[in-house]
């Protein structure tokens, strides 16, 4: 599931149920290892909750129009 604004393409929030630390460290190392991402990071609301919160954002790229 993904939160956030729809008019900022370079920044969302994906919130992941059932997981953990273990999933959300390995996607937040992943995802910044890309140039393109400027900032990764995740958080857990709450200790007892199984789920995870990614934020994501990007470098803003210019699409090509055809």
């Amino acid at each position: 599931m993904e939160h956030g604004s729809f008019t900022d393409n370079s920044a969302a929030t994906f919130s992941l149920a059932d997981e953990d630390h273990t999933i959300a460290n390995a996607v937040r190392f992943t995802l910044n290892q890309d140039p393109r991402v400027t900032f990764c990071g995740y958080s857990i609301p709450h200790p007892s909750e199984a789920r995870v919160n990614i934020r994501v954002q990007t470098t803003v790229i210019q699409q090509e129009r055809y």
